[in-house]
């Protein structure tokens, strides 16, 4: 016997989503340039403006103010465990003095394969930091998939790379509760 059921699938649930968040006290969130954690970083692609472009457009529907900072460009190796559990310290140490909220994007990896088409996954991670309470409030991490057949695919192979990790940075941002209208 089987059996079918229909019904809306829950949405996805971010890794951590503070208790006491409140989306109305977000005046403004700096993205600061990408950090590149992949463990080969061969593969030259523009995960930079790839990943803030998107989370810049995906943001703002969600009516938050987006500044993109590139204050520390360069600057952006930061100790793993900083980008999953980020201590106090590290926190203040971040974006623009004038800033308190600081989102920080990690790409940890983006593979794409060549066949008789192409595909490309991306798995990224993003934090939302309160930098004048030192805290974490906000964490989540997706895994972006994109692909076309035959020789099409074949002649887009870089840009089934960027379809990945935009899909997946649109999946992390769609997490972050909507802000209300003033």
């Amino acid at each position: 016997m089987v059996v079918l059921g229909t019904g809306c699938q829950a949405p996805r649930q971010p890794l951590h989503l503070s208790a006491g968040f409140d989306a109305r006290a977000v005046d403004r969130i700096v993205i600061p340039p990408v950090v590149d954690a992949r463990p080969d970083s061969r593969i030259d692609i523009n995960i930079d403006k790839w990943t803030r472009n998107q989370a810049r457009r995906v943001l703002k529907q969600k009516r938050y103010t987006v500044e993109l900072w590139d204050g520390q460009a360069g600057d952006t190796t930061y100790p793993e465990e900083e980008l999953i559990d980020p201590s106090p310290q590290f926190i203040q140490s971040l974006g623009p003095e004038d800033a308190r909220w600081i989102m920080i994007f990690s790409v940890h990896d983006v593979t794409r394969k060549l066949t008789f088409g192409s595909t490309g996954n991306a798995e990224l991670a993003a934090i939302l930091v309160d930098k004048q309470e030192g805290l974490l409030v906000w964490r989540d991490k997706a895994i972006g998939r994109a692909g076309q057949g035959g020789l099409i695919g074949m002649l887009v192979v870089g840009l089934v790379s960027q379809e990945a990790i935009q899909q997946a940075t649109y999946k992390m941002i769609e997490t972050i509760p909507k802000r209300p209208r003033r």
